[in-house]
């Protein structure tokens, strides 16, 4: 069984699909109510929605392995912590930092969205300073 917001989502092929917002905690409830373990497909999943699922069942991966997922800084500082090469990366907040990050990794680099990017999306090739 799927939660997902979309009415003609993939899944209803081979499942049933409860229909509506992720945040809908009575569709949460009922989602809840006919599984033993909830997972997700995704690490858009709003995380209010994991931490409300996680007090009233099982989550896994669990709401650390999501919240480090949805974030590109964390998950890398976190492959890092576990010895997993990763290509050079800064966190940049302002122009300044940004023009700093170039002087340390090079051009081009790619400027990424922290969070809510995926599949290229949120993503910027930098070719040269004044592309920005």
């Amino acid at each position: 069984i799927c939660l997902d917001p979309n009415p003609t989502a993939c899944a209803k092929d081979v499942t049933r699909v409860i229909t509506g917002e992720l945040t809908d905690q009575s569709l949460l409830n009922e989602l809840m109510s006919q599984v033993d373990v909830i997972t997700y497909e995704t690490e858009n999943i709003p995380l209010e929605s994991a931490k409300f699922i996680v007090q009233n069942s099982s989550l896994q991966p669990n709401i650390r392995a999501l919240e480090t997922s949805q974030d590109r800084y964390l998950e890398k500082t976190f492959f890092q912590a576990l010895q997993i090469p990763t290509l050079p990366f800064k966190a940049v907040s302002n122009r300044t930092e940004l023009i700093q990050a170039i002087e340390e990794i090079g051009l081009p680099c790619v400027i990424k969205t922290r969070k809510m990017g995926y599949d290229g999306k949120g993503q910027y090739i930098l070719r040269c300073l004044c592309d920005y």
